[in-house]
């Protein structure tokens, strides 16, 4: 990690004389390197290569300088005066220090008093009844948790190959997320579930690989709190960026992979009708007994020759109506498959079955109000992309609470699958509301993939309008809004093969974990019509409303309280990871 300062407690202690010399000249080629080396030790023999000695006596430091200055000060017996009056430090071993001072007459305080005395000395050692002239108060807190910032910082960036690693391993996990599946809502289910792994490995091993680093800080007056925060706020941030790029990843490569059916042109004109829906308005109608006096100075042909000049001269082109930015709104609907959501959450207006419009007290046909454009594609993607990163967040909580409890990282290593694999079984994808007994769900409810993954459900469905229901299956199959077909086509003996089958919906799973009555899975009777002119029975293929479903068919959904919840559950999750680990490193304290 290349400190700035290195603190060794006796590093020469039990070794021989060669390697003694060996380890002191390799501290002092470190200490040329903007290193500065701490060290205790008992062994003089190769003091003199350090820069700068403290001598320790009896608790009190009794002297502070260079090596010949310390023969000087310790071995005044050595000292000699040559002819030009000058005095001549003799080359007597520092090792000879320890028998002055053990052997001598003279105490500490002695030692430190003729230390003091020295006009020669800039610095004096205070004793101790005698307080500093100043003293410096304890760093603020958000000095101390910048401090630790910079130095996870400085750890990681210490070797680049530990964040090479770190992003490599999301565009991997992202492209391969994205190849192997066409159905949007497995990419998107994987994709919480790696995010979730990615911050729950992140911070798995952060706080039991550091715990001795961590108990002698405390000592120095570092707090729990601001440690704790540290470790929170560093590793949610390398692990959100990592999940916003995963979150990017994802999105572009299946794109790529799996391009989703779009005609623009269509959808562009499809725009245009959801911002102009006809509605049929019958209050500025003319009463039959109504005219319009044509005025008398105007005789016939003085009209007919006013209609010839409009048609002839003055017709005007009514220009087609537009919508302003609607090539990025197909761009986002395209990229994020928002069509449905952006194409059905327009003005709806109210028909009977047989398309006889639905008529208000004022003569205009009754509406439901639409949403805007861009509110439904912001609505929709900030659900998404914030159930990504509440969801890694939620993981490097976990890995911390995690690594505050164990007490070795390899018990921390073993930790994270057993959280994951509960969120990919339990997350509500794999195994969906309908299937999951009730227990299951109860405990499902509390799981954070399972409140990511409702997040994603309402931003997959928002907007859009309630599908055809299938009433073949016990629990309910949602078709595609528009009737779409899905087309086969194989060889058979040498002849080609075509067959249509009705288009499942490609949020299929969304719809039925936010649309189905779990208690009331398959209390439904199968529909049937009447063969014309027959008794004839034929069981009808879809039916616009079953009573195991929440709502019937042209349901506009814009029912955000799921997603609502779902986000609350996750903030409790992060609370409650926290004070775990507060409490937990507070019980380590000592």
């Amino acid at each position: 990690s290349k400190p700035s300062i290195l603190f060794l407690d006796e590093p020469s202690s039990g070794l021989d004389p060669a390697t003694e010399q060996s380890l002191m000249e390799l501290l002092q080629s470190l200490s040329l390197n903007k290193l500065t080396v701490v060290c205790t030790t008992h062994v003089l023999q190769n003091a003199f290569i350090f820069n700068r000695l403290f001598f320790i006596h009896s608790g009190r430091l009794i002297f502070t300088g260079g090596t010949n200055e310390a023969r000087e000060f310790f071995n005044e017996r050595d000292i000699s005066v040559s002819g030009a009056g000058t005095k001549t430090v003799m080359s007597s071993p520092l090792e000879r220090i320890y028998s002055t001072v053990l052997n001598g007459n003279k105490t500490a305080e002695d030692w430190l008093a003729k230390y003091n005395e020295r006009s020669a000395h800039k610095v004096k050692i205070l004793p101790d009844n005698q307080s500093a002239p100043t003293k410096k108060k304890s760093p603020s807190t958000p000095l101390k948790l910048l401090t630790l910032l910079k130095r996870q910082w400085t750890i990681m960036r210490a070797d680049w190959l530990n964040i090479a690693f770190l992003f490599a391993q999301v565009i991997i996990i992202g492209l391969l997320t994205a190849w192997s599946s066409d159905d949007l809502g497995f990419r998107t289910f994987i994709g919480l579930i790696a995010a979730m792994w990615f911050g729950c490995s992140n911070g798995a091993q952060q706080i039991v690989g550091e715990m001795p680093i961590y108990q002698r800080e405390r000592v120095c007056g570092l707090g729990i709190n601001c440690y704790v925060m540290s470790k929170v706020i560093f590793q949610g941030f390398i692990s959100s960026v990592q999940c916003i790029v995963l979150f990017l990843v994802i999105v572009t490569a299946g794109n790529y992979f799996h391009p989703p059916e779009f005609d623009e042109e269509v959808f562009q004109e499809s725009l245009v009708e959801r911002e102009n829906p006809y509605i049929v308005d019958n209050s500025k109608e003319v009463p039959p007994d109504t005219f319009i006096p044509m005025d008398e100075s105007m005789g016939g042909d003085d009209l007919d020759s006013m209609t010839d000049d409009v048609s002839e001269e003055e017709t005007v082109e009514e220009e087609s109506p537009t919508v302003a930015n609607s090539g990025a709104i197909a761009w986002f609907a395209k990229t994020f498959y928002l069509k449905e959501n952006v194409l059905d959450s327009g003005t709806l207006a109210l028909s009977l079955e047989d398309g006889t419009p639905i008529m208000g007290d004022d003569k205009v046909q009754k509406t439901v109000a639409g949403s805007s454009i861009w509110g439904v594609i912001s609505q929709s993607l900030s659900l998404r992309l914030g159930a990504f990163l509440l969801a890694t967040f939620v993981g490097v909580c976990m890995g911390l609470t995690v690594s505050s409890i164990v007490r070795s990282t390899t018990q921390a290593v073993m930790w994270v699958p057993l959280l994951l694999i509960p969120q990919i079984l339990l997350g509500g994808f794999v195994i969906t509301l309908p299937e999951m007994t009730k227990s299951v769900r109860s405990v499902a409810s509390v799981i954070p993939s399972f409140s990511a993954q409702r997040m994603v459900d309402v931003s997959h469905v928002y907007g859009r309008m309630m599908p055809s229901i299938s009433n073949r299956t016990k629990s309910p199959l949602f078709l595609t809004s528009d009737g779409a077909k899905e087309t086969v086509t194989w060889d058979e003996a040498g002849d080609e093969t075509t067959q249509d089958y009705q288009q499942v919906s490609d949020v299929n799973t969304s719809w039925q974990n936010l649309g189905i009555h779990n208690d009331k899975i398959g209390e439904h009777k199968q529909a049937y019509n009447i063969a014309y002119g027959t008794d004839i029975q034929i069981l009808t293929d879809t039916v616009d409303q079953r009573r195991d479903v929440k709502y019937t068919k042209g349901t506009q959904y814009k029912f955000l309280g799921p997603a609502y919840s779902a986000i609350n559950n996750l903030v409790i999750w992060i609370v409650l990871s926290y004070i775990i680990i507060f409490v937990s490193l507070w019980r380590k304290k000592s």
